[in-house]
């Protein structure tokens, strides 16, 4: 059986949560709170400090030094998709409570 044409090159484990691709926010670390490009995924990095960091991103963002490669753990970022954001106008509505004295 052939592989899809389609599918992406970079072997990715399929219990990750982010893909090649997503914007994230950063859940924990010095830049939590950060939205990130999702760039490259690395199965095992080992750090300047000699530490090793396992199921890692490559991320950017746009304060980071350009000189500098930062990775954040998968388990630490959170992927946003534009299929996670499905709330129409009308959802909106139906949210909002009437001002005293105005009808619905």
């Amino acid at each position: 059986m052939s592989k899809s044409k389609r599918a992406s090159a970079q072997i990715v484990s399929p219990v990750l949560r982010c893909r090649k691709g997503d914007l994230a926010f950063v859940l924990a670390g010095p830049r939590a709170g950060y939205i990130v490009d999702v760039l490259e995924y690395h199965p095992r990095v080992v750090l300047s400090n000699g530490k090793v960091m396992v199921d890692a991103w490559h991320t950017r963002h746009p304060s980071y030094d350009p000189d500098v490669d930062f990775f954040n753990r998968d388990k630490n970022l959170l992927p946003i998709r534009p299929g996670d954001l499905e709330e129409s106008e009308t959802d909106a509505e139906e949210n909002v409570s009437p001002i005293k004295g105005e009808t619905a």
